[in-house]
C-alpha cells in the first residue's frame, strides 16, 4: 500500500511548483524554446525564459511509475499528450534542495558539484537535502511495493546523472542568459558552448536558486585553468571519437519505447527498433515507426556485432530472434566482448540492470574466449564469410 508523504519544502524564489501536467516538451528542464532560439531580429517576437518548474498533478495525486534497468523510469499509464517527465522533474527538484555551499571547516568551504553532496548538509530538523529530495519525489510519484527498493536504487542512480548534466547545463545557460539579458541577443547551446565570458561577466546572470558565495566560487572556477584544461581536453577528446549520440529527443529509452509503441503500435517498440530510432532521431522513422539510417559508425557497430553474436549463438531461430528485435541479455554481455567498456552496457545503457549482465558472465564463463577482442573479429570474421566476403 503506497503511503502519502507531506510535502516539507519551503518553496523559495528558485523554483515554480504548479499543480499541472507537463507535456512531453517539458522533459528537458532547460525548455525548448531556450535551445531552439536563435539571434533575434528588429521586431520578432522573443519569448522570455521561463525559471524551473517543478510540476505536480492535480488534487493531491500521484503518478504511478515503474523502474527499469539501473537508471530509469516507465510510466504505468503512458500518454505521451499528458506526461510528466520524469527527467525535468528530478533536476527542478535538485535545484529546489540544492545545498549551494558545503562548509566541512571555517577554512574549507566550496560549492556543491554533485549528488553526494546533497547527502552533507541538514536543515534544522536533521534531515539532508538528499532526503527531502526523495520525499517530494515520492509526493509526486507512486511505485507498487514489491518494487520499492528497485525504484530507490534507480532514483538513486538517476539523480546522480541528472546532477552531473546539470551542473554541465550551467554553464551553458548562463552564456546564453548573458547573451539574452545583456546583449539582447539569443544564441543556441551549441553557440553558448563555444563561448568564454569573463568572471565578471558570468556574475551577472546567477541563478535564483544558487546562493551568491556559490555562484561566486562556480563562476571562480570557469576561469581557472584547472577548468580550461579540462575543456582543452574534453574537446580534443570529442573531435577524435565516433561518438554514439543519442538523436531522439530528451526522453530516455524507456519512455521513447512506450512512445513508439504508442504512436505507431508494438512492432515500433521493440528493443532494437527503440535503440535505433534514439541513434537515427525519432523524426527519421518512417511511416511504420522503424528507425532511418543510424549516422554514428559506433551507435551501428554496436547493432551490428549484436545480431552477428546472435547468429552465432542462436542460429536456428536467428530470423525469427532478428525480427522480433527483443534483447537477449546472454547475447548482448557477449557483443560487448564479455565486457562492459567504462562500466557501460552497450545497448539501451541504463534500461538494463548491470546485475543481469553479470549473471550472463557467471552462465558463460566456461565457455567464454579469454580475448574478447579476438572473440568479436571471428564473430565478425565469420559472418562475412558466410555472406561470400
Amino acid at each position: 500500500m503506497n503511503m502519502r508523504r507531506r510535502f516539507r519544502h519551503q518553496r523559495g524564489s528558485g523554483v515554480c511548483v504548479e499543480n499541472a501536467p507537463v507535456d512531453s516538451a517539458d522533459e528537458n528542464d532547460n525548455g525548448a524554446n531556450n535551445n531552439k532560439s536563435g539571434p533575434s531580429g528588429e521586431g520578432s517576437q522573443r519569448k522570455k525564459r521561463g525559471r524551473t518548474q517543478l510540476k505536480r498533478p492535480p488534487n493531491g495525486q500521484q503518478i504511478p511509475i515503474k523502474p527499469i534497468g539501473e537508471e530509469q523510469f516507465d510510466f504505468v499509464n503512458y500518454s505521451p499528450n499528458s506526461e510528466m517527465g520524469i527527467g525535468g522533474q528530478i533536476t527542478a527538484l535538485l535545484k529546489l534542495e540544492y545545498p549551494s555551499i558545503i562548509e566541512e571547516s571555517p577554512t574549507k568551504k566550496y560549492y556543491a558539484k554533485n549528488w553526494a553532496h546533497y547527502n552533507i548538509i541538514k536543515d534544522k530538523d536533521g534531515m539532508a537535502a538528499a532526503n527531502r529530495f526523495k520525499e517530494e519525489f515520492w509526493s509526486i510519484y507512486s511505485v507498487d511495493d514489491e518494487k520499492r527498493s528497485h525504484a530507490e536504487e534507480v532514483l538513486e542512480r538517476f539523480a546522480a546523472k541528472q546532477c552531473k548534466n546539470m551542473m554541465y547545463q550551467l554553464r551553458v545557460d548562463a552564456v546564453k542568459n548573458y547573451y539574452d539579458d545583456v546583449l539582447n541577443q539569443r544564441i543556441k547551446d551549441e553557440v553558448a558552448c563555444k563561448k568564454l565570458p569573463h568572471q565578471s561577466q558570468y556574475l551577472r546572470v546567477q541563478p535564483e536558486w544558487i546562493s551568491d558565495e556559490a555562484w561566486r566560487k562556480i563562476c571562480a572556477y570557469w576561469c581557472s585553468p584547472e577548468f580550461l584544461k579540462k575543456r582543452a581536453r574534453a574537446q580534443k577528446s570529442r573531435l577524435q571519437s565516433d561518438f554514439a549520440q543519442n538523436r531522439g529527443g530528451s526522453r530516455p529509452y524507456g519512455q521513447t519505447k512506450q512512445y513508439l509503441g504508442k504512436k505507431y503500435g508494438p512492432k515500433a517498440a521493440t528493443d532494437i527498433n527503440t535503440y535505433c530510432c534514439m541513434k537515427s532521431g525519432l523524426n527519421n522513422c518512417d511511416s511504420n515507426g522503424k528507425s532511418g539510417p543510424i549516422p554514428t559508425e559506433k551507435a551501428q557497430r554496436r547493432v551490428d556485432d549484436y545480431f552477428s553474436t546472435l547468429q552465432v549463438e542462436r542460429p536456428n531461430d536467428f530470423e525469427q530472434l532478428r525480427s522480433d528485435g527483443q534483447l537477449d541479455v546472454d547475447v548482448l554481455y557477449k557483443s560487448s566482448g564479455c565486457g562492459l567498456a567504462h562500466g557501460r552496457v552497450p545497448i539501451t545503457n541504463g534500461a538494463v540492470r548491470k546485475c543481469d549482465m553479470r549473471a550472463s558472465s557467471r552462465r558463460s564463463n566456461t565457455t567464454s574466449q579469454s580475448n574478447s577482442g579476438s572473440y568479436q573479429y571471428l564473430v565478425r570474421r565469420n559472418a562475412q564469410l558466410e555472406q561470400g566476403y
